[in-house]
């Protein structure tokens, strides 16, 4: 006997036939699905707010606006080519993001604005886009944005050093154009000057200026610099709702959209949809679930904010805004002020030597007003007495009892005028204060503010009523900086900025203020005192101190103080040009400086026209180098 036959349920029938039917389509728009998601990524997510300065994500440039905005330079975004021309003036530095996907007529407003801002910054300009914005300048292939070295005498790179510059590169036929960080002799940043102290820099990359790159190398120091010359910073982003953005109908939303993006939102698209239908159909409504959502600290807003200012990176890029607020008044003499700002971190003191009229004074009057420091300067004169520096006590009738009324030296910023024409006993008032950082008065020791400098300045052509300054006070200035005459075109722009207004009497008009302070001078020297040294450059700078008691041009070499404030500077060098460690080119950098001061000239050596900055260059030049 036989039962009843089986068959299957047409209902299970078709759904395996469904299945059968459609599963390659499935499969399909699987892979569909994941090539849209995986491309997705890689074109959009880490790109987004790319160069905003408003954005904190990896891209943005929030980092570096908040950094300049610490520097009171204000940064003025804006979307639209008339916007950036309203906002442009002399006293401003312009931004052109993305300039190949701008309209002709775009570039040509853009380029009028350009006209007139003191400094135009154009960030990746290609073929597109040099034609009108940097006439005379051709684009060629990129290079990759590695850290190279400036190799240029461009004032902001060469302060910078290291950066990580590449991109696309550029050849100019402008003889006065600065090239800088080469790649097969072709420059990925280009300065070409203009009129009236105006200038274009073609930047090939703008890595330097991502949230996640402005703390490695010399990154920071040259955004700052290139941004931070003018008061204020205006960014021009491209945006749709520019309507120089729509010349002749060749150009389009789709224009503005990156690469790849079309095509790859086009399938994600289609894949959602599809999916979506297939749900709905075949499975249901779709019925939402709350998850619990783990955000990185570095993914937060707070969160990258922690990342991007990095102690090290702002405190540093600190004192880099000082020396850019310095140049704002004193053109030229860069190695005199990076000399002001090492003696900062190092608590040493400056002597300043050069001819009258190279703004000595005017440099140190600078330094003076891009800090938060309290400052007082005294001329030194034949009758100078030491009570007129150090203060004295004075009798007040009304109490019957002495008073100790301070003198001119109890301030954080001493600036001691023409030192070498008041007599050796004034002179020698300073001695204590500038070792011990007090003075004794009536037995009494009085503190001295901190931090405490003493920037002194001295004519070496005056002879006529001069007093050479001892052995002894020579050797308590940690760096003695020449100022050197200014060459043709920085004295040209000396003049160009007269002939617009300039007043060094005022250099609050000039656009100085304040951009570091005590807090950050002691941080800066904290990380100074972090900076490795090895054994083998302890060595080497010992090494080249005795060389100097030994060379038979001298008859006064340097002493183990000399060694103590070469290594000093070298460690201080090496943390403003980005370095947790002393390297032998440090020591090299700062040995002229530290030590022209701490020896003497034999007088036959002295006849035959050799100077302390040949000895100790021969010297340099003979001393082993550690490997």
């Amino acid at each position: 006997m036989t039962g009843p036959a089986t068959t299957g349920s047409p209902t299970s029938a078709t759904a395996h036939q469904l299945w059968t039917r459609s599963r390659g389509l499935l499969v399909a728009l699987a892979v569909l699905v994941l090539a849209g998601i995986v491309l997705a990524v890689l074109r959009s997510g880490d790109q987004h707010g790319r160069l905003d300065p408003r954005s904190p994500d990896r891209y943005g440039t929030r980092a570096v606006a908040q950094l300049l905005a610490d520097r009171g330079v204000t940064t003025r975004v804006v979307t639209s080519t008339d916007a950036a021309v309203e906002a442009t003036g002399p006293s401003s530095t312009l931004v052109v993001t993305e300039p190949d996907r701008l309209t002709d007529r775009q570039q040509r407003l853009l380029q009028d604005a350009a006209g007139s801002a003191g400094r135009t910054v154009l960030l990746s300009p290609g073929p597109a886009s040099v034609g009108v914005l940097a006439p005379g300048v051709r684009a060629s292939g990129p290079a990759g944005a590695t850290p190279r070295s400036p190799d240029c005498d461009f004032a902001p790179a060469r302060r910078a050093g290291d950066a990580d510059v590449g991109g696309i590169r550029y050849a100019s036929d402008d003889p006065d154009a600065a090239s800088c960080y080469l790649s097969d002799d072709l420059p990925s940043l280009l300065r070409v000057p203009g009129p009236r102290g105006r200038d274009t820099v073609l930047l090939g990359s703008p890595d330097i200026l991502y949230n996640d790159r402005l703390a490695e190398n010399g990154n920071a120091s040259l955004a700052l610099q290139l941004l931070g010359s003018r008061p204020e910073v205006v960014w021009y982003l491209p945006s749709l709702s520019d309507t120089a953005a729509s010349d002749g109908g060749d150009r389009g939303f789709l224009d503005l959209v990156p690469e790849g993006w079309i095509w790859g939102t086009a399938q994600l698209a289609v894949a959602a949809a599809l999916a979506a239908l297939w749900r709905a159909r075949r499975l249901g409504p779709i019925s939402p679930e709350r998850l619990p959502v783990a955000v990185r600290a570095s993914e937060a807003t707070e969160g990258r904010a922690r990342l991007y200012q990095q102690a090290n990176a702002r405190d540093r890029a600190s004192l880099e805004g000082l020396r850019a607020e310095i140049a704002k008044a004193v053109v030229g003499q860069d190695p005199a002020v990076t000399g002001l700002v090492v003696a900062l971190l190092c608590r040493g003191h400056v002597l300043l030597e050069g001819v009258p009229g190279v703004a000595k004074t005017l440099l140190i009057r600078a330094l003076a007003a891009s800090l938060e420091l309290d400052t007082k300067r005294v001329q030194f004169t034949p009758d100078l007495m030491p009570s007129d520096v150090t203060g004295s006590l004075v009798y007040d009738a009304r109490t019957a009892e002495f008073s100790f009324q301070p003198g001119p030296v109890f301030t954080n910023l001493l600036l001691a005028d023409e030192i070498n024409r008041t007599p050796p006993k004034t002179q020698a008032s300073l001695l204590e204060a500038m070792e011990e950082r007090q003075i004794t008065v009536d037995g009494t020791p009085r503190a001295l503010p901190d931090p405490f400098l003493v920037a002194a300045t001295q004519n070496p052509v005056e002879y006529e009523g001069t007093y050479p300054l001892p052995e002894a006070q020579l050797d308590r200035f940690l760096l003695k900086l020449t100022v050197p005459l200014p060459g043709r075109q920085e004295e040209i722009d000396v003049l160009t900025r007269h002939v617009e207004g300039f007043d060094p009497r005022d250099l609050r008009a000039a656009g100085l203020r304040p951009v570091a302070n005590p807090a950050d001078l002691e941080a800066a020297r904290a990380g100074v005192a972090k900076t490795a040294v090895s054994p083998e450059i302890t060595g080497y700078v010992v090494d080249i101190c005795r060389a100097t008691r030994e060379s038979p041009s001298l008859s006064l070499g340097a002493s183990p103080r000399g060694a103590t404030a070469l290594l000093s500077t070298s460690r201080a060098w090496a943390w403003l040009t980005g370095r947790d460690y002393v390297i032998p080119d440090d020591v090299k950098a700062l040995a002229l400086p530290t030590l022209r001061h701490r020896v003497q000239l034999r007088p036959e050596a002295e006849m035959e026209g050799v100077t302390a900055d040949s000895v100790i260059q021969a010297i340099l030049a003979n001393v082993p180098v550690p490997r």
